[in-house]
Parts: C-alpha cells; sequence; structure tokens
C-alpha cells in the first residue's frame, strides 16, 4: 500500500512539473510559436464561475483548455500529419480527405449525398418568399436574380472516398431551383451543368481550389456566363482572355481554408488558381478591395469599369461572390458588392440599382433568407 501511495505521488508530481515547465517555456517561446486560430469556429473563452454555471463550469473549463493548450498548433500539426500521411485520412471534423490531394468540407457532406432534401411544405415556404421579394423589386422597377454557386464535391465528386455514396440523385438545391422554375418566373441560375461541361471539354483547367471549400477565378469566370447571358450579356469569350497558373488563394486574409482547419497550412500551401484578364478587366477599380481587405469583404466595396452597360448592379453576396465580381464588373460600368450580412434593405433605396443579384453558396440552407423582410431595414 505505501508503494503505491509513493507510485501515485510520483506521478502527480511529474504531471505537475511537466504541467508548470510548459507554460515556463511557452511564456520564454511564445512569440515564436504560431498561435493562431485556423478551425472554423470561435475558441472558447476562460469561464467565469457563478451561480448559474456551477453544473457546467467544469466542461466549460475543458474546453478552454483544451483550446489554449501551450502549442496547441504545433500538437495539432503533429496529429494532423500523422493522420494525413500515415492513415490517409483528415485529423479534422470539419474536412474530409479525397483522392488525388482534394480536401472536402464536412457541411456540405449532406448535400452531396442528398439527405437533407426539403420537404413540400419548405418548398413552397420558400416559393413565397422568392415571390414576394420578386413582387418587392418589381415595384422598385429592379430587376431580381437568384445566383447559386455549386459546392465543390457537386463538380468534382469523382475525388470524393468511395466510402461515401450519394443517396439520392437529386441535391437539396437542384430539387430547390427545379421546384422555383416550375412554380414561377423569377431568373435563378445553379450553373451546375455548366461547370461539369467545361471540366468534360478543359480537363487541364481546374475551377475549385483542392485544398479550400471555394471556387477559384477560373471557375467564377465559368460560373458568371450563363449569369451575364440570363441579364442579356455576353460575357467574354474564353479565346479572348489571358490568364496563366498562380498558387496564390482569393483571400489573402484566409488562404486555403481546409488546410488551414486540417493545422497544415504551412505544407499543404500549393493549389491552383488563376491570373485572368483582358482589355475591360484590365479597366476594373474598386473602393474596398474585398480578397485583401477582410473589413470589405464583411462590408461594402464599388466597382468599376469601362463596360459600355449603365445598368447599376447591386451584388448581395458570400464569399463565393468575389470570384465573379471581375466578370460582372466588366459587363456593368458599376457594380455596389455588399456581404450579406452588412446588406440593409435601406441601401437599396440609396443605391436605386437596376439589377440586384442575390449570390450564395450551395451549402447554404435556404429558408427564410430569399424573403426580403427577413433582412435588416
Amino acid at each position: 500500500m505505501k508503494e503505491k501511495k509513493i507510485g501515485r505521488t510520483i506521478i502527480l508530481i511529474a504531471f505537475a512539473i511537466i504541467l508548470c515547465s510548459s507554460k515556463g517555456i511557452w511564456f520564454l517561446t511564445e512569440k515564436y510559436f504560431d498561435a493562431a486560430n485556423y478551425e472554423n469556429r470561435q475558441l472558447a473563452t476562460r469561464p467565469v464561475l457563478t451561480i448559474d454555471n456551477y453544473g457546467t463550469f467544469a466542461n466549460e473549463y475543458t474546453a478552454y483548455f483544451n483550446d489554449n493548450l501551450q502549442f496547441r498548433n504545433k500538437l495539432v500539426t503533429l496529429n494532423s500529419l500523422v493522420d494525413y500521411f500515415v492513415f490517409d485520412q483528415s485529423a479534422s471534423k470539419d474536412v474530409t480527405k479525397g483522392e488525388d490531394g482534394w480536401l472536402f468540407y464536412n457541411e456540405t457532406l449532406s448535400d452531396y449525398q442528398g439527405t437533407n432534401l426539403y420537404t413540400e411544405e419548405t418548398l413552397e415556404s420558400i416559393k413565397n418568399d422568392v415571390l414576394a421579394t420578386q413582387g418587392y423589386f418589381n415595384d422598385k422597377g429592379i430587376e431580381f436574380v437568384i445566383f447559386i454557386g455549386p459546392n465543390k464535391n457537386t463538380i468534382y465528386g469523382e475525388y470524393m472516398p468511395s466510402y461515401i455514396e450519394m443517396n439520392s440523385e437529386q441535391s437539396r438545391v437542384q430539387q430547390m431551383v427545379d421546384y422555383l422554375k416550375e412554380n414561377t418566373d423569377v431568373k435563378i441560375i445553379f450553373p451546375v451543368e455548366e461547370l461539369q461541361d467545361v471540366k468534360e471539354e478543359h480537363p487541364e483547367l481546374k475551377q475549385y481550389f483542392k485544398l479550400d471549400t471555394h471556387w477559384n477565378y477560373m471557375g467564377g469566370y465559368w460560373a458568371s456566363k450563363p449569369l451575364l447571358r440570363e441579364l442579356g450579356v455576353e460575357p467574354i469569350e474564353f479565346n479572348d482572355l489571358n490568364y496563366y497558373q498562380i498558387n496564390k488563394p482569393d483571400f489573402s486574409w484566409n488562404g486555403y481554408d481546409e488546410a488551414k482547419m486540417l493545422g497544415l497550412a504551412n505544407i499543404l500551401d500549393s493549389d491552383i488558381n488563376y491570373q485572368i484578364s483582358n482589355d475591360v478587366i484590365e479597366t476594373i477599380t474598386y473602393d474596398g478591395f474585398v480578397p485583401d481587405n477582410q473589413d470589405a469583404f464583411s462590408g461594402l466595396s464599388r466597382v468599376y469599369s469601362s463596360a459600355q452597360d449603365n445598368r447599376k448592379v447591386f451584388f448581395s453576396r458570400d464569399s463565393f461572390g468575389e470570384a465573379i465580381t471581375p466578370y460582372i464588373a466588366a459587363s456593368f460600368s458599376e457594380m455596389y458588392s455588399i456581404h450579406h450580412g452588412s446588406m440593409k434593405r435601406s441601401q437599396i433605396d440609396e443605391e436605386q440599382p437596376d439589377i440586384f443579384i442575390f449570390e450564395a453558396v450551395e451549402r447554404s440552407d435556404f429558408r427564410g433568407c430569399f424573403n426580403y423582410i427577413n433582412w435588416a431595414e
């Protein structure tokens, strides 16, 4: 019994030494280690014990401790390296490792598998939202258009792991798009067929990042073409573009987000994007440049070009909107671009646009988002 007590004491002392020494080492070396948050969530903050949370305090503190452990990023990277290169799997609950170096965002799996289809009642509710908003814009003399960017695995599903099976031939968004086309005359673009056709015709071109949730500027170009045609504009022909391949993410402040979710941003740091230009694209000017400025991304930017079409575009967007911005801007002389989270209905009256484009990515939940009543005043 005495030996057991001595053994436990030694273990406790050793554990205390490890904890204290790690804190001391961290204090001396913290500035040399990366402590940024690369996860797609807010890290836990230190909880304060109160009468209201005494029952959950232990769990809250454990979450805080795990999220703020010294050398956490290095430990996460080490774990991810072993999982990625040794066991051929992802260490992140947010990311699935596919074939040939492709990473996929787990939030899109239910869309890919078709396990989250809308009910008939929900489709009817979305239809009513769309019709209400269409009437709102019709009263103002504004053309209303919906544009939905496909998830990466919708276009490059052949790189998904074989164990993730599709349970439906129709995705939730395709179900919604078909329903709206059958029951309304709203202009809605979901360019799946167009991007898949390009993939077949130009297999040398990659339209999405392997290491990021987004499409790149090449994908943005091809996706913008059916949108522009819907607006009565003839897009720039592919043969009239100058392009070359670069290893650069769309957002300098975000980088390759799926690689960051894995904690491997410093290792998986090479991907395919494109620098694309032509005479009109070269004339584009930005007042608030989204790719280099997170504040501009969250807020608004104005974009101008030498295009002869003087209709003003109000572009309500998410992160997928950035890669199609140059091609819309090259077709219209002025565009007011703002993130959904910052948009207000009063801005529509202030700007008095001719066209309102509501852009969102496929993985979004579209229940309630199309109804202008739900937008901030």
